[in-house]
C-alpha cells in the first residue's frame, strides 16, 4: 500500500487540495468536493463513499511531494562546493557544542516511546437473515483474500487490499483511533441498494460479533437528519425528506399524500461522530414546535397542536440500534391558518436542532357546479363567480376545489323547494362527498304554494289578464283553481280549457308578466261588453336561493336576480355570490353559536337556521339575500375553527 507520512508537508497539500479541486471543478452539484454554490468542502476521513476521491488526493500529494524533494535535491547538486568547510580544531568545537534535543538534564538513558500496531483480518460470519437474490455467498468461513480497502491509520492513510490471508497489520504506529473501509464491497451494495440514504433499515444483531469495531469512548453522538415518513403505494413507509406546506387536516390520510391528515409522522437519525457503525440504541432526541406569533390562542385542548396527542407541545424519544427514533407523530392545531415550525434536537432544553418541516392549517372542501339552461339559449354560468367564492374561503384557508363537470341540465321554468332535491341529485356526480357540496344554478327557486282569489275586468275587447312576474309567481302545469265570470244578470262557471297561460316579457327589462288568455267561446256573455272575472289560482314565493341537505345542494334562483338587479349589473354577480357562500356556510356549521375558544358568539340568532346579525346586518351570513360578500370576523373565526371532515355541519355544534 502506498503510505502518507506524517507530519504532512504544507506545501504538498495546498497543491494537492487546488489540484483536486481543479479536476472535479466541472462533476455535478452538490458533491464532495463543492456545495451546490460552488464552495469548496473538505473530504471526509472516513465515509467510504470518498474512498477513491481520498486516493486520488493521496497520490496527487505525493507526486507534489516528490516534485519538491526533486528540486531541493537539484538545489544541493548545483553548489560549488559538496565538502565540508575546514576546521582549524574539530575535537575543540565539538566539545563546546551543547548536546542535542530535549533531554532531561543528567540523564543518560532515555526512554523509547511505545510503539503500536494493529492487525486487521476479515472473515465470514453465518448470515444473520436471508440474503437478498444478488448477494451469493462465496464460503462458509474462510477470510476475503485480496479484499480492496482504505485504512485509517493514526499516523496517514493507506489504500489497497488485503493479503491472501484477509489480513492487513501495522506497526510502529502511534497510539489513537483507527478505521478500515472495504470500498470495493461498499460499490456493490450501492450499485444493488441505490445510495446509503436510501438503505432500509436493518435489525441490529442481538450481540456483538467477534471482531465488530467498537466506537472509541471520546466518540460523540450527532443528530444527522429528520424524515417524514410517508407511506407509500403498496403500503410500505419511506423515508422522505421534511417540508414546509399545507397540511389538510380534514382530508383522511392517504397513501402518497403527507399534506393529507391531522397527522404527521416524523423520525430522526443520530450517529456516531466518528463514523463508527456499532449500537445506537438509547440515544434521546427531543422534539417541539414554534407556534408563529399570530396563531390564535385560547383554544381548548382538543384543538391545539401537540406530539403524538393534542396539546403535548414537547415530546422525548429514544433510538433504536440503527439510529432513528420511533416515529413521532406531529398533530397540527385545528384552526385554519395556524402555522408551526417542527424540529428535533439532541438538546433536553428543547432548543436548536434540525427543522422537521413548516406546516399551515387548511381545509379542503370540493364543490361542484351545474348551470341550469336559460329558457333561450345559453346556461346561467355567467352568474356564477367562482373566483369570488374561492377567495372568501382561502381567506378562511379553506380550499375549494372542483369536482364533477357542468350537466347543463335542461330548462324548468320554476322548481319548488320540495322537488328541486330529487331533481339535484339526478345531476350530481358528488365526488368528494362527505367534504362536498352542490351549486346548481336554476331560473327559478319557490316556495310556500297557497290558493289566491282576484277579480279582474275583462270585456270590451280585453281578453288578457295579466299578472306582473314581479309579484306572482305561477307554475304552468298546476296554477288553475277555478274562475267564474258575471255580466249583468248573466253568471257562471269559466272551464280551464278556455282559460290558457303564457309568458310575456323579459326578466332584464323588469316587464316579464304571466298572461292568461280567456276565451268566451260557449259562454252567454257579450265579449264586447265589461265582464268580470274572479279568478282563484295558487301562487309561490319566490326565493333567492336554499340549501338542502342531500348533497348538500345549494340552489341559486337567476331570474329573480335579473329581474331585480337589472339596473346594477354588478349587483346581480354580488347577490349571487352573496348566497353561494351564505347556504354553503350553512353547510360548513355557520353561523357558530360558539367561537372555537368556547365562548357564546353574541351576534348569532336562530331563525329558518343559525343565522348573524353582524355587520349590522351585512354578515354573509345574514338571513335575508343582499350584496353582501364578505364574513364577520365571528363567523370567520367559526368557519377557521370547523374540522369539515363531512358536510354538513349545524351552527349549532361544537368543535
Amino acid at each position: 500500500m502506498a503510505k502518507i507520512q506524517r507530519p504532512l508537508d504544507k506545501d504538498a497539500v495546498a497543491a494537492a487540495d487546488e489540484q483536486i479541486y481543479a479536476a472535479h471543478e466541472n462533476d455535478p452539484r452538490p458533491n464532495p468536493l463543492f456545495d451546490a454554490q460552488g464552495n469548496h468542502l473538505k473530504l471526509s476521513s472516513t465515509d467510504p463513499k470518498q474512498a477513491d476521491l481520498r486516493e486520488e488526493w493521496c497520490d496527487l500529494y505525493q507526486a507534489a511531494l516528490d516534485e519538491k524533494n526533486a528540486d531541493t535535491s537539484s538545489d544541493d547538486d548545483d553548489s560549488d562546493d559538496d565538502s565540508p568547510p575546514e576546521s582549524d580544531d574539530d575535537d575543540d568545537d565539538d566539545a563546546a557544542q551543547p548536546p542535542s534535543g530535549n533531554d532531561p538534564v543528567g540523564s543518560t538513558v532515555v526512554p523509547c516511546t511505545t510503539p503500536q500496531w494493529i492487525r486487521i483480518r476479515l472473515v465470514r460470519l453465518p448470515d444473520a437473515q436471508a440474503r437478498p437474490k444478488w448477494w451469493k455467498p462465496d464460503g462458509k468461513g474462510d477470510p476475503y483474500p485480496s479484499e480492496a480497502c482504505t485504512i485509517e491509520l493514526t499516523n496517514g492513510t493507506e489504500t489497497g487490499a488485503l493479503d491472501g490471508d484477509g489480513s492487513s497489520e501495522h506497526a510502529n504506529i502511534p497510539a489513537g483511533v483507527c478505521a478500515i473501509h472495504f470500498t470495493r464491497f461498499y460499490k456493490v451494495i450501492e450499485k444493488n441498494l441505490g445510495p446509503a440514504d436510501t438503505w432500509p433499515a436493518v435489525a441490529p444483531r442481538t450481540a456483538a460479533a467477534a471482531g465488530s469495531v467498537v466506537a472509541p469512548s471520546q466518540d460523540k453522538i450527532r443528530l444527522a437528519e429528520v424524515a417524514e415518513v410517508v407511506a407509500a403505494s403498496d403500503g410500505s413507509d419511506n423515508n422522505e425528506s421534511v417540508a414546509t406546506r399545507k397540511q389538510y387536516i380534514n382530508v383522511p390520510a392517504g397513501k402518497g399524500h403527507p399534506e393529507f391528515g391531522r397527522s404527521i409522522r416524523l423520525r430522526a437519525r443520530v450517529e456516531w461522530a466518528s463514523g463508527a457503525s456499532n449500537s445506537l440504541s438509547g440515544q434521546n432526541i427531543y422534539w417541539y414546535f414554534t407556534p408563529d406569533a399570530g396563531n390564535r390562542s385560547g383554544l381548548p385542548t382538543s384543538l391545539q397542536a401537540g406530539f403524538n396527542t393534542a396539546g403535548k407541545a414537547q415530546l422525548p424519544s429514544t433510538t433504536g440500534a440503527d439510529g432513528w427514533t420511533s416515529i413521532v407523530q406531529f398533530i397540527p392545531s385545528q384552526y385554519g391558518g395556524d402555522n408551526f415550525k417542527v424540529f428535533a434536537t439532541d438538546d433536553a432544553g428543547y432548543k436548536g436542532g434540525l427543522a422537521a418541516g413548516e406546516y399551515t392549517v387548511w381545509r379542503r372542501v370540493s364543490y361542484e357546479l351545474d348551470c341550469m339552461k336559460r329558457p333561450d339559449a345559453g346556461t346561467y354560468s355567467d352568474r356564477a363567480d367562482i373566483a369570488g367564492m374561492t377567495d372568501k374561503l382561502n381567506a378562511a384557508f379553506v380550499d375549494a376545489v372542483a369536482t364533477g363537470s357542468d350537466n347543463e341540465p335542461g330548462h324548468v321554468r320554476m322548481l319548488g323547494e320540495n322537488d328541486v332535491e330529487a331533481w339535484a341529485t339526478k345531476i350530481r356526480n358528488g365526488s368528494g362527498a362527505p367534504r362536498y357540496y352542490h351549486l346548481v344554478l336554476i331560473d327559478t327557486i319557490a316556495w310556500d304554494p297557497a290558493p289566491l282569489t282576484q277579480t279582474f275586468s275583462c270585456g270590451n275587447g280585453n281578453d288578457t289578464i295579466s299578472l306582473s312576474a314581479a309579484t306572482y309567481l305561477l307554475q304552468a302545469s298546476a296554477w288553475f283553481g277555478s274562475a267564474t265570470y258575471q255580466q249583468g244578470t248573466q253568471n257562471g262557471s269559466i272551464p280551464a280549457a278556455n282559460l290558457t297561460l303564457t309568458e310575456t316579457g323579459d326578466p332584464s327589462s323588469g316587464n316579464d308578466a304571466f298572461a292568461i288568455a280567456v276565451s268566451w267561446a260557449g259562454l252567454p256573455v257579450d265579449s264586447t261588453k265589461a265582464i268580470q272575472v274572479k279568478l282563484t289560482f295558487t301562487n309561490w314565493t319566490e326565493g333567492s336561493g336554499l340549501q338542502v341537505r342531500t348533497g348538500p345542494a345549494t340552489i341559486i334562483g337567476i331570474r329573480w336576480r335579473e329581474r331585480t338587479h337589472r339596473a346594477s349589473p354588478d349587483m346581480i354577480q354580488k347577490s349571487t355570490l352573496n348566497t353561494m357562500l351564505h347556504e354553503p356556510g350553512h353547510a360548513m356549521g355557520l353561523a357558530p353559536a360558539t367561537l372555537p375558544d368556547g365562548t357564546a358568539n353574541a351576534n348569532q340568532y336562530n331563525k329558518a337556521g343559525s343565522h348573524c346579525s353582524a355587520l349590522s346586518n351585512h354578515c354573509i351570513m345574514y338571513e335575508a339575500n343582499s350584496g353582501a360578500v364578505d364574513f364577520c370576523p365571528d363567523c370567520a373565526d367559526g368557519l377557521r375553527g370547523r374540522n369539515l371532515q363531512s358536510l354538513p355541519i349545524s351552527g349549532n355544534a361544537g368543535y
